[in-house]
């Protein structure tokens, strides 16, 4: 296994990997004909084990797990596959869901700042206190991050791991893409 050190760009910016092939426009959840390919970027760190991908929730693990140390913040991916993912209509539809969720969710958190500042404003000490743990813990940073995770949702075309010594990405897909990638690709291995 090469060493992560050898392998990253210097300065600590993440390694950039493009996808050297187009892939099939069949999709990889649902095995159905593309309506589109959408251009999108997949996070993923180091680990012991391999690199994984970075989700909301392992930001969040990984920014509990640094505490003490000199940058606890500092959670940017090791590495971003860049590429166009295909898109049947169902993943869309899926995707705008969790879009117009997350929009839903960003207006509710800023009319809830905006109702605890007339609160306090106008002195209606009955709804500043729970117009307070509505905003602190509620909206920050547990909407923020319930914000962020339903964005970063919408933009997930394709289920990707990369091997252990980071040379491969895996794409955990439907039959039919598997079938398309190995008639368009007769060398590609798969799992």
């Amino acid at each position: 296994m090469p060493d992560p050190d050898e392998s990253m760009p210097p300065n600590g910016a993440p390694l950039h990997l493009i996808l050297r092939e187009q892939l099939p426009r069949v999709c990889s959840e649902h095995g159905r004909p593309a309506a589109q390919l959408r251009t999108a970027q997949i996070p993923f760190v180091d680990r012991r084990g391999g690199a994984e991908r970075l989700t909301s929730a392992r930001f969040l693990l990984r920014i509990f797990s640094r505490i003490g140390s000199r940058d606890p913040f500092n959670v940017d991916p090791h590495i971003v596959l860049h590429g166009d993912w295909p898109a049947c209509p169902a993943c869309l539809r899926h995707a705008r869901r969790f879009v117009r969720i997350g929009q839903f969710l960003s207006v509710a958190a800023a009319i809830t700042v905006v109702a605890l500042v007339l609160a306090l404003l106008q002195g209606v000490r009955g709804l500043v206190v729970p117009l307070v743990f509505a905003v602190f813990p509620g909206w920050f940073p547990v909407g923020l991050l319930l914000i962020k995770g339903t964005f970063e949702r919408a933009e997930i075309f394709a289920r990707a791991r990369m091997t252990p010594d980071r040379s491969h990405v895996v794409i955990t897909a439907h039959p039919d893409f598997v079938n398309a990638i190995h008639l368009e690709y007769p060398t590609t291995p798969t799992e």
